[in-house]
């Protein structure tokens, strides 16, 4: 923990005192003595204040991303220049408001050390973690999950930071105007949009949008990007309607951002990966072989993987990573089976091939899920019944 005011170190030190067991902290007001620490192997996880003399908060997590990529960046920070933001939203992994209550940044905390069981590679850590061109969480979903935990945050609020975006604005029209959402009048406001849907799903479907549109401004083909959402748009419309009650916006954001691991690889590897998705397509391989037996990992760890460092609920987490996993737990979460499920179904038709009860059944869906799921093939023009 890094910050030049001692007071809130101390603050620090008594909120987390019953962390002391479980976790090996360090308190220190001088950011050049933290980055020894760093250098000196003691960190996993780093939290950092912005407005600090002489040695500021962004330059202290440059230097951090530059030199041990691995390490976890955190802001903790109550005000900050509007420069200091900017930058700090490319080298941070997550932003917390300070004061910040002490159940959140346990939270917080807690999530990110959990984070390294879940991604073992070193190697890949390190590109996930360090690469320059590697988006941070997309700032507009910052802002709204800070929105989130205000609870004077209205509606409005929520519309006015989504109507400065008009692509963002199309998408949420467009989803509140869907099948899986419609109401009797359409919906033609984003306000009215927000809340009708809720604020926690249309925040989701901001991160979709804006994490795929990211990749592409950082030399991803669009075709690639294009693929990829159009994909993800149709196996969260999927997940949506199959999750059991309760999980539709996890399974829906789950669904969203699946296959964004296949966008950080292709940043982080550039043409090794065309080549191991080349090669996984000419030998009739699944992707997740290939990539597993090259890399040590897959693309859905190493989304998952990215998605826990953006501080997205453990729900989506897990549903992302596990998305190929064909082992499945009798008590697996709502969100990580329709996920499952509903990638299957995408993955087939697009594909070419026919899906109907049948199939659905033998792939593990229940009486419920497979009503919905033909319910869903029928608005895509494909009967479910042989004829």
């Amino acid at each position: 923990f890094v910050d030049d005011e001692v007071d809130v170190l101390a603050g620090l030190r008594r909120s987390l005192r019953r962390q002391r067991k479980t976790w090996q902290m360090r308190f220190e007001s001088d950011p050049l003595r933290a980055l020894e620490v760093v250098d000196d192997g003691g960190a996993d996880v780093i939290v950092s204040d912005l407005r600090m003399p002489r040695f500021d908060g962004v330059e202290l997590l440059r230097r951090i991303r530059e030199r041990h990529p691995e390490v976890i960046r955190v802001v903790l920070s109550g005000y900050a220049e509007a420069s200091q933001e900017r930058e700090a939203y490319h080298l941070a992994h997550r932003f917390l408001p300070k004061p910040c209550p002490p159940e959140q940044l346990v939270s917080t905390l807690r999530q990110a050390v959990e984070l390294r069981g879940l991604l073992t590679s070193p190697q890949l850590r390190n590109l996930v973690g360090g690469v320059d061109e590697l988006p941070a969480v997309p700032e507009i979903y910052a802002q709204l999950s800070t929105a989130l935990h205000d609870h004077d945050t209205e509606a409005a609020d929520v519309a006015r930071l989504i109507s400065t975006d008009a692509a963002l604005v199309a998408a949420v029209l467009r989803a509140a105007n869907s099948a899986m959402f419609a109401r009797l009048q359409p919906v033609s406001r984003v306000r009215d949009a927000v809340v009708h849907l809720g604020r926690r799903l249309v925040t989701m479907m901001v991160l979709g949008m804006s994490a795929h549109r990211s990749f592409e401004r950082l030399g991803v083909p669009r075709a690639e990007v294009r693929r990829v959402q159009a994909r993800a748009l149709t196996t969260a419309d999927l997940a949506a309607r199959i999750v059991a009650r309760g999980g539709r916006e996890h399974a829906y954001a789950a669904g969203m951002l699946h296959d964004i691991g296949q966008l950080v690889l292709s940043v982080t590897l550039g043409e090794r990966y065309v080549h191991l998705r080349r090669r996984a397509r000419d030998e009739g391989l699944r992707l997740v072989d290939v990539e597993t037996a090259e890399l040590g990992a897959h693309h859905a760890t190493v989304g998952g993987y990215l998605l826990g460092l953006w501080g997205l609920p453990g729900a989506v987490v897990a549903a992302v990573s596990a998305h190929h996993d064909d082992r499945r737990p009798a008590d697996e979460p709502p969100a990580t089976r329709a996920v499952y499920l509903a990638q299957r179904v995408v993955g087939a038709l697009r594909g070419g091939e026919h899906v109907d009860g049948e199939t659905l059944t033998a792939w593990g869906f229940g009486r419920a899920e497979r009503l919905q799921a033909e319910d869903w093939l029928a608005h895509q023009g494909q009967s479910t019944r042989r004829w």
